[in-house]
């Protein structure tokens, strides 16, 4: 019998998490190469993302 490992994060982590992102990076530029790196074995992710909006709203995403 297989399982699933399926990771959960708790839902305040996640607001920590775009709270850090979008303090971390001061600029936009840097903020989308870092997501980018960070995401670039994960594209079904990163295919998802609208750089054009504002750093809280893609860390948001």
């Amino acid at each position: 019998m297989q399982f699933s490992a399926r990771k959960t994060m708790n839902p305040s982590a996640y607001i920590a998490l775009i709270e850090a992102l979008t303090a971390i990076f001061w600029n936009k530029m840097p903020f989308e190469m870092y997501v980018r790196a960070m995401l670039k074995d994960h594209s079904e992710l990163l295919t998802r993302l609208d750089f054009t909006a504002t750093k809280r709203e893609v860390s948001g995403q």
